[in-house]
């Protein structure tokens, strides 16, 4: 059925499109936590409606929530579909109820909003780190301090940030191409920036085209910048974006996945597919095929080092939700920074950053998306020659992955 006319306080009672009331609500939601919401690219009528319409209310947007969850589960609709739709607006509902004032714990809002659930992650596992980066770097003594010096050796000079990122962009492209297959028309558009917090960030633009502003004035190394393109793009998030663009949105009408909510599943999936995207593209020798891409630019890059220093840093990223965690429980700041100190491996005054970050973030529990996200993915992923496919292309939600 056709859809009406939105009405005077922008919202249209008629409409039946599971997708486009989806989207109708997200954009309310985006009213009242402008942060919550990113890479619209749905229909721009919709945009008009909501920005003319009255103020929402939360309880109103509750009940509209509530309302399509009835509608989702009482009527037809494919089973993966209703499945995800379901999980999105229950993520929405609860971060709604905690926007509203009720009390709900980290590992609360996770779990609900989320679908997974998170705990503090044990010391034995970045002692296996550090134990890893002992004996992969050169030196002795203090680890972060061995792994910063490293890391110097590593620096891509900005004047050949440009050309080397190129390189590695080209490459993984083609990469990709070649193994997963990419829509036609697809684009990144690569901008380096400066004067920004993030060393990368990726916006989705629609129409196949995706922004990626790369921070040159950051100093960056050259397995960072590997991270940056494979995660960022190819195969990571834009990969992931113009797959179900043409797949599921123009493909199936699926209008519901032309935006990007922070409280719901959705993240938890994109993040964990994007964290686990090298070794999906490129397999165990990743650090050596980039070493070669970047070898014409003469761009040093010690690949043996690389490659035990990168499964150490994976076996680190529960850090920061462990921080996450123990900031929510109240934890005395001074626990925190030592705690921090202990095993993050930056230097003290980029960890107070890092804690900082962590705080200041207006969804806190997406911090334990990237961990709870990649320890998901990867299994999933390498049990079957096409299962990392099935996350660029499949509308899943976390209990998909654990089957």
């Amino acid at each position: 059925r056709l859809c009406a006319a939105p009405g005077p306080d922008g919202w249209d009672d008629a409409v039946v499109s599971f997708g486009r009331d989806y989207l109708h609500i997200v954009l309310r939601l985006r009213t009242l936590v402008p942060e919550w919401v990113e890479d619209y690219a749905g229909p721009p009528e919709l945009i008009d409606a909501v920005d003319g319409g009255r103020p929402v209310a939360i309880e109103e947007l509750r009940g509209r929530v509530q309302e399509l969850a009835e509608r989702v589960a009482g009527e037809e609709a494919e089973p993966d579909r209703r499945c995800w739709l379901l999980a999105q607006l229950r993520g929405i509902a609860t971060a709604l109820r905690w926007l509203g004032g009720e009390q709900l714990s980290y590992t609360e809002l996770f779990e609900r909003c989320h679908g997974a659930s998170v705990e503090l992650v044990g010391d034995h596992q970045f002692e296996q780190a550090h134990a890893l980066l002992d004996r992969a770097l050169p030196g002795r003594g203090d680890i972060g301090t061995r792994y910063r010096a490293w890391r110097q050796t590593q620096l891509i000079p900005r004047g050949r940030l440009g050309a080397s990122l190129e390189l590695l962009a080209e490459e993984m492209r083609r990469r990709c191409q070649d193994q997963f297959g990419l829509p036609s028309g697809e684009l990144v558009r690569w901008e380096l920036v400066s004067g920004e917090r993030y060393a990368g960030n990726a916006t989705y633009l629609g129409q196949r085209l995706t922004r990626i502003r790369i921070n040159g004035y950051l100093p960056i190394s050259a397995p960072r910048l590997l991270e940056l393109v494979c995660h960022e793009a190819y195969p990571g998030h834009h990969t992931e974006n113009v797959c179900k663009q043409a797949s599921l949105i123009e493909g199936a009408g699926r209008e519901e996945l032309a935006v990007f909510v922070y409280p719901t599943p959705q993240p938890l999936i994109s993040e964990g597919l994007a964290c686990c995207a090298i070794e999906a593209l490129l397999g165990d020798d990743a650090e050596q095929q980039a070493a070669a891409c970047l070898q014409p630019e003469g761009i040093a890059y010690d690949h043996e080092t690389a490659a035990p220093v990168r499964t150490a840093q994976q076996l680190l990223l529960p850090v920061r939700s462990n921080i996450a965690l123990m900031l929510d429980a109240e934890t005395p700041a001074q626990q925190i920074d030592d705690y921090a100190r202990t095993w993050l491996l930056e230097d003290a005054e980029q960890i107070g950053k890092s804690i900082s970050q962590i705080q200041c973030r207006s969804w806190r529990p997406y911090e334990s998306c990237y961990p709870i996200g990649l320890a998901l993915c990867r299994p999933y992923a390498v049990a079957g020659a096409r299962r990392f496919e099935d996350l660029l292309h499949r509308q899943l939600v976390p209990a998909d992955l654990a089957q």
